[in-house]
């Protein structure tokens, strides 16, 4: 469970951080779209790999009784 947190934890962060980089494009304080692109693209690499991890971790995870 503590890696699901983890994990929800990274997805917003990365949610926020994109969504920072994608206002300040559009708003034009990031002057090279170059920077924009690679910026969002890092991030979502990120967040995919945190929701790959949440899935991953509830298909292996196994409840004892």
């Amino acid at each position: 469970m503590i890696l699901n947190k983890v994990a929800l934890i990274v997805g917003l962060i990365s949610i926020l951080l994109g969504t920072t980089v994608s206002i300040l494009g559009i708003w034009g304080y990031i002057g090279d779209t170059g920077l924009v692109w690679r910026s969002l693209s890092t991030i979502g690499v990120v967040l995919l790999g945190a929701i790959l991890v949440v899935a991953i971790n509830n298909m292996t995870n196994t409840k004892d009784k």
